[in-house]
């Protein structure tokens, strides 16, 4: 691949597989590529590798767990998508935050500056 993996793509088309060490893995280089493996055919490409450990076959914690689930059911991909959810939606309001933090103060900035009065809508 060297040190233009861009081109390397773009030759080979928008799947290839490399091999990690034992692992094979798919890669899409493209966005229509992309959408396919992660929305289409995410149960079978999600690379879901359970470790050989008896609690991780309990019909209990395959029900409920994201971490120790031999399949990837509705079940499994409902738990994520909450999950997921659940993070990014503090990330959004944390930099929403930091965002009107900004604003105000240049708002403050331009008034004392200007001497003149401005309001957010």
């Amino acid at each position: 691949m060297g040190n233009k993996p861009h081109i390397f793509l773009q030759v080979d088309g928008p799947l290839t597989s490399l091999r990690l060490g034992t692992q094979l893995v798919v890669v899409g280089s493209s966005r229509k590529a992309a959408s396919e493996i992660l929305k289409t055919h995410d149960r079978e490409l999600s690379g879901r590798c359970v470790p050989n450990v008896p609690f991780a076959k309990d019909p209990k914690l395959n029900g409920d767990s994201i971490a120790w689930t031999v399949e990837c059911t509705d079940r499994w991909k409902f738990f994520r998508s909450r999950i997921r959810n659940e993070l990014f939606l503090v990330i959004i309001f944390l930099i929403k935050i930091k965002k009107n933090t900004k604003e105000k103060e240049k708002l403050l900035y331009i008034q004392k500056t200007f001497h003149i009065k401005l309001s957010l809508i």
